[in-house]
């Protein structure tokens, strides 16, 4: 039987910060995870009530585009149930952003999650390399 997948707000979803900094952590990600830089647009999965997914979105202010970026999932969980929390979660802010008046989301990601979002309609946007550089 299939898990049943909810979507909750990030910061009213009592341990979800600690969660996802674990998961972080047991991904072998480098430092500790940016809280201070996830918007306040985020969300948590859960399958069958434990958490196993996140993802934060987010909205420019002088146009009307919105970006979804950090995902995290618990490690060692089941592909399918990965994929369907993601799916879930960029769903839910797609949602959000649409409510705002937000006509455009888009997202710089990895290979895996680009295959998985293909799938549910999202369209490459070119040939982009993404960089960052901290202040």
């Amino acid at each position: 039987m299939e898990p049943i997948l909810e979507a909750h707000d990030f910061s009213t979803f009592p341990g979800a910060a600690d969660a996802v900094a674990g998961w972080w952590r047991d991904h072998g990600k480098d430092g500790e995870f940016p809280h201070a830089l996830m918007p306040p647009s985020a969300v948590i999965v859960t399958a069958d009530g434990e958490p196993v997914a996140f993802l934060s979105c987010y909205w420019a202010v002088s146009a009307p585009v919105a970006w979804i970026d950090w995902p995290v999932t618990k490690p060692r969980t089941l592909l399918a149930i990965t994929r369907s929390a993601l799916l879930l979660a960029a769903d839910a802010l797609e949602r959000a952003a649409k409510a705002n008046g937000y006509s455009l989301v888009q997202v710089f990601t990895v290979p895996a999650i680009a295959w998985t979002l293909r799938r549910s309609g999202w369209n490459d946007a070119g040939q982009k390399i993404h960089l960052a550089k901290r202040l």
